[in-house]
């Protein structure tokens, strides 16, 4: 039972208050079966956690998460887009939190140190969890705690702050199911079949596939439609989505776009209309053995040469430039 608590010491106490009421074989037996559920809600399994003192960890969790500013509590909330125990990249989380508009600064440079410090103060509060630390001692990839994941989702859906489509193996969500969300994470496996909801959202934000490398896209309309339908878009994250080579001109209508990434997608050829995304900060098109990709010559161009300096262009080594 101990190896569910993660080695978190509120969970261990939870754990433990709950065990010292037992007396029986058979009721730590229960707990046992259902240790995780017990940490999370406490002894009283049926009734919501909120305004409860016995409702065990989420209840003292969630007085942490209201101790945090507005900027952390938005950072926060941004971390339960990823699946449970998934290692997060810090670069890329942070680029993310920049795109959204959570972060705000005259210079790239210090909107990098402000979210890699929004990022260090979570860390301090014990709310996300240190992965791998890079050569320079910097944090490299976080994660959450499973507990942590369980307040953000809660918090996220009470602030209506976004929405989980899971097309994963063995959850076939309905995605006529989405509501009026601002954000939306879809796991996709290598059986997936559609990829973005059937109802239309104007208002959407952010949208981020999350899913194993290389996963093979059948409906290429559907992925389309995501140029088409979402104008108001600010985070884009198509990665390792392969079987669309060309991405339609249309792309130039998502002028409010500031992260687009298309890692190991297997896209070919970037239209001219990309000189459109004048907010662009982050464009990610390295790929590995993905062939060349023809990059039109428009970053020097027009409105795009007033951000140029900022932007964080990640381009494939074999990328043609300029075709």
């Amino acid at each position: 039972m101990l190896r569910h608590c993660a080695g978190l010491p509120l969970a261990i106490v939870v754990l433990a208050g709950l065990l010292s009421k037992k007396d029986t074989v058979n009721e730590w037996e229960t707990v046992s079966e259902n240790v995780n559920e017990y940490i999370r809600r406490g002894k009283d399994l049926d009734r919501e956690y909120k305004g409860q003192n016995d409702r065990g960890a989420l209840w003292v969790l969630a007085l942490s998460y209201e101790n945090l500013s507005y900027r952390l509590k938005l950072c926060f909330l941004y971390l339960c887009h990823f699946p449970e125990d998934y290692e997060i990249p810090v670069k890329r989380i942070t680029h993310f939190w920049m795109a959204e508009g959570f972060i705000s600064s005259t210079s790239s440079e210090m909107l990098e140190d402000i979210s890699y410090s929004c990022l260090s103060e979570l860390v301090e509060r014990c709310m996300v969890q240190v992965g791998k630390i890079g050569l320079t001692r910097k944090i490299k990839t976080c994660r959450l705690h499973y507990l942590m994941r369980d307040l953000c989702m809660v918090k996220a859906e009470e602030e209506n702050f976004f929405q989980v489509i899971n097309f994963s193996k063995g959850n076939r969500t309905n995605a006529t199911q989405v509501s009026r969300v601002r954000r939306l994470a879809i796991y996709v496996d290598d059986e997936v079949d559609k990829l973005v909801p059937t109802r239309r959202d104007a208002h959407l934000r952010s949208l981020l596939y999350i899913g194993p490398e290389y996963i093979r896209i059948w409906n290429k309309k559907v992925v389309r439609s995501v140029f088409n339908d979402f104008k108001w878009l600010r985070v884009l994250k198509l990665e390792d989505m392969r079987g669309v080579e060309k991405l339609p001109s249309t792309i130039g209508n998502l002028v409010h776009l500031r992260f687009l990434s298309l890692k190991n997608s297997g896209v070919q050829h970037l239209p001219s209309s990309v000189a459109n995304l004048v907010g662009l900060q982050t464009l990610d098109l390295r790929c590995d053995n993905c062939g060349i990709m023809k990059i039109p010559n428009v970053f020097q161009k027009g409105t795009v040469e007033a951000f140029i300096s900022t932007l964080a262009v990640h381009f494939m080594r074999e990328a043609v430039v300029g075709y």
